[in-house]
């Protein structure tokens, strides 16, 4: 609501009480602008748009998806989940960690089934969500520590029950309209895991504007779009697939940590370096495409991680060879794991 407002402020209109029900262009020019129908909730009347740009930043409703019957695709990444929002849970920092983990986003591993979010507020309201590998539902009381700190937890009146997920991940063909451009969030949600998808989501924003400044094609877009998300789906899945092994899960975890942070302090240092001038993203790949270098060097790291018959302390000092480069937080240095940089600036 704050975002909606702020943008009426500046010359917005927001047309509540409507739904997109079709789409036309014009013509077949790659200048046409594109004709859209709003129907009204109330009463089904509608009412014809026009616009040169359409996007579509519905997020999980995929709107422009939905209403194109766009193919859906799949992901190697499966999981389930449920989430709800608690009040009276004690710090878990008073129960067994001796630093203040309640001050961060906090990722309980339970075993091999999956893991727990547990994301405090400003009051005593918590976001709990329980991730499961496949159709599995972990089960919290195999896990006495946590079973405590949520035994005497009540639901927040606002959320009086848990909100389940059959299947968190989905994903659709982008639209093949030439003015149509889909933030990655409206065409996919991939896994609550490493949270991936707000930071490629504001990265894809930024491409969205070098389009329409005609710095950029649309094409390029969601090709850049469909390969950042076949490779964040490589990490994430492997992430869970190394679960059973806490080593090589955190491995896993790191991988994707180092990728992040690489991507984003790139990002900083070009946009510093050109005077907060626009920068051109279409040529910077989440997955690191376009730097042939440590492209091979991470896709070598995967290879590491996903062989089973490495024993840890070798695959901790492989990783930590291969990556080194560009491993800033000094990754696989640390046998307690508690890395001081170990997230984006």
């Amino acid at each position: 609501a704050l975002l909606a407002q702020e943008a009426e402020n500046r010359g917005a209109v927001m047309a509540a009480g409507f739904t997109l029900s079709d789409i036309e262009r014009s013509s077949a020019t790659r200048d046409a602008r594109i004709r859209l129908v709003l129907k009204k909730e109330t009463d089904a009347s509608t009412t014809d748009l026009s616009c040169e740009w359409l996007i579509d930043a519905s997020g999980a409703a995929g709107v422009i998806a939905k209403l194109e019957n766009a193919p859906e695709r799949r992901f190697r990444t499966q999981t389930c989940g449920r989430a709800i929002h608690l009040r009276g849970i004690p710090r878990w920092s008073d129960e067994l960690d001796p630093f203040d983990g309640d001050a961060s986003a906090q990722h309980h591993l339970l075993g091999d089934q999956g893991w727990m979010w547990m994301l405090r507020m400003s009051d005593d309201c918590t976001s709990v969500g329980i991730v499961g590998r496949g159709d599995q539902q972990p089960r919290v009381n195999d896990f006495p520590s946590i079973a405590r700190m949520l035994r005497d937890a009540v639901p927040h009146p606002l959320s009086p029950g848990w909100s389940p997920v059959r299947q968190i991940q989905r994903r659709f063909e982008f639209s093949h309209h030439r003015r149509v451009i889909q933030l990655p969030a409206s065409i996919a949600t991939l896994d609550p895991m490493h949270s991936t998808g707000i930071a490629h989501s504001l990265f894809g924003v930024g491409r969205a504007a070098e389009v329409i400044l005609d710095r950029g094609s649309v094409i390029e877009y969601r090709k850049r779009n469909d390969q950042e998300l076949n490779h964040l789906d490589r990490l994430v899945d492997l992430a869970y697939q190394s679960m059973p092994d806490f080593d090589r899960f955190c491995s896993a975890v790191m991988l994707y940590l180092t990728t992040a942070i690489r991507n984003e302090e790139r990002l900083t240092e070009t946009v510093s370096e050109m005077d907060h001038q626009p920068v051109c993203l279409l040529g910077q790949g989440w997955d690191g495409s376009d730097d042939e270098v440590f492209s091979a060097a991470l896709a070598d790291s995967v290879d590491l991680v996903s062989n089973s018959t490495i024993s840890s302390g070798d695959l901790r000092d492989a990783l930590a060879q291969r990556l080194a480069a560009w491993n800033v937080a000094g990754f696989w240095s640390r046998a307690d794991r508690r890395y001081r940089y170990s997230a984006t600036k």
